[in-house]
C-alpha cells in the first residue's frame, strides 16, 4: 500500500456543492495520502461498483475506525488493506488522476470500515444448544454473526451522559467535576440493564422461526441516556433501551434517573413526591385521563421504575405484556401542571 505526502493544494479539488446527490459505494483502499505534516487528507480505493476514486477527508467527514485499528496504524502499517463502505456527494465530483490512470474525486461524508472483512472475530460465543457466534468489538459496537456470515444482533454501546449535547441546566457539563464525575461514575457502575446472554439466546430463537433466513435483517439492541428535565437542585436523565421482540418488532423501555446538582448524588425518584411511596402508583393514576377498568389495571402493573420525566409531563411507561386491556407498550403522559401537588417544590422541573 502506498502513502505518499501531497501538498496542501490537494484540498482545493474539494468542492462544495449547492445540492447533494449521496452515492453508497464498497471497496478496499489502496493509497493512504497524507500532507507534509503527516495528516490524512485522502484515500484511493478500488470500489465494486465505480471503479477507482480519491476520497478527500474534510473536517465534515465522520471515519468510523474499529476499534482493531489505530489513527497511527492505519497511516503507518502497510499490512493494513481496509475494506470499507462510504458515502459521498456525487455534485463534489472531479476529474484527478492516480499513477498515471484518470480517476474520480470526490469529497467524502462518511468512510465506514468494514469490521468483518478488515478483522478476525475477537471472541466467540456458544449458546446453549452448541451454536457458535463470532463476535467482532468495534468502537461504538459489538456484531454478533452467524458462522455462514449472517449477522444476528448488532449491540450498540450503552450511551452515557457525557456523549450527548445539551444546553442550559440540562448541561452536565455545567455541574461542578465532583458532581459530573459522580454521575459518570453511577452510569458506568450500573452498565447494561439487560443480559445480553439472554438477548442472543432469544435472537438466534426469532432467526430460527424465519421464513426467509436469507434475508433475516440483522437485530439491534440500544441503550441510550439523555438529559430530561432540570431545575436549580436537580438533574433529570431519561435512559432508553430498545430490545428485539421479533424478527421486525422491538420494544422499548424508558426510565428515570435523578441526581443532585451540588454532589452528583443520585435519588430514588420516589423521594420527589410528597405521598408515601406504596401510594405513588394510585396517586399519580388519579391525574391521568384513563378509565377506571384501565385504572384498575394499571394500579396492579405500577412500579416506580417505569416513572420518567420530560420537561413538561410525568409519564408512566407499562412494557409490553405489563397491562390486560393493553398488550403493547403503553405510556400514559400526566401535564406537569396536574402533577405540581404530589411533587415536592424543589423536585419540579423548571429550566427557567
Amino acid at each position: 500500500m502506498k502513502k505518499t505526502v501531497i501538498l496542501l493544494l490537494l484540498c482545493l479539488l474539494v468542492l462544495t456543492s449547492c445540492g447533494a446527490r449521496t452515492v453508497n459505494a464498497h471497496g478496499k483502499i489502496i493509497a493512504r495520502e497524507t500532507d507534509e505534516n503527516g495528516r490524512l487528507v485522502s484515500v484511493v480505493a478500488d470500489t465494486e461498483t465505480n471503479g477507482t476514486i480519491r476520497l478527500i477527508l474534510t473536517e465534515n467527514t465522520h471515519l468510523d475506525v474499529p476499534a482493531s485499528f489505530s489513527e497511527e496504524g492505519f497511516l503507518m502499517d502497510d499490512s493494513l488493506y481496509p475494506f470499507i463502505s462510504t458515502v459521498y456527494d456525487a455534485r463534489t465530483g472531479k476529474n484527478d488522476t492516480y499513477e498515471n490512470e484518470k480517476i474520480r474525486c470526490y469529497e467524502a461524508d462518511l468512510i465506514d470500515m468494514d469490521i468483518e472483512k478488515n478483522s478476525v472475530p475477537a471472541s466467540t460465543v456458544t449458546l446453549s444448544d452448541g451454536t457458535e457466534l463470532r463476535v467482532y468489538a468495534d468502537s461504538d459496537h459489538t456484531l454478533y454473526s452467524l458462522a455462514d456470515g449472517t449477522d444476528l444482533l448488532r449491540e450498540n454501546h450503552p450511551q452515557t451522559p457525557e456523549n450527548v449535547m445539551a444546553v442550559g441546566k440540562k448541561n452536565i457539563d455545567n455541574l461542578e467535576e465532583n458532581a459530573k464525575a459522580a454521575i459518570l461514575s453511577y452510569y458506568e457502575e450500573r452498565g447494561r440493564l439487560y443480559d445480553i446472554t439472554e438477548e442472543l439466546e432469544k435472537a438466534y430463537a426469532i432467526y430460527q422461526q424465519s421464513q426467509n433466513k436469507e434475508t433475516f435483517p440483522m437485530m439491534l439492541i440500544e441503550q441510550n441516556v439523555s438529559p430530561a428535565a432540570a431545575n436549580d437542585r436537580l438533574l433529570f436523565f431519561q435512559t432508553s433501551l430498545l430490545l428485539p421482540l421479533t424478527e421486525k418488532t422491538y420494544t422499548e423501555h424508558n426510565q428515570c434517573e435523578v441526581f443532585d446538582r451540588q454532589t452528583g448524588a443520585y435519588l430514588p425518584i420516589e423521594e420527589l413526591f410528597t405521598c408515601p411511596p406504596e401510594e405513588l402508583g394510585s396517586q399519580l393514576l388519579k391525574l391521568g385521563n384513563v378509565s377506571e377498568a384501565d385504572r384498575a389495571d394499571m394500579e396492579d402493573a405500577f412500579q416506580k421504575e417505569y416513572l420518567f420525566f420530560t420537561e413538561d409531563a410525568l409519564c408512566i411507561d407499562f412494557p409490553a405484556g405489563s397491562l390486560k386491556n393493553h398488550p403493547d407498550q403503553y405510556i400514559l403522559s400526566i401535564g406537569k401542571a396536574e402533577t405540581l401537588g404530589l411533587l415536592h417544590d424543589w423536585a419540579i422541573p423548571d429550566e427557567r
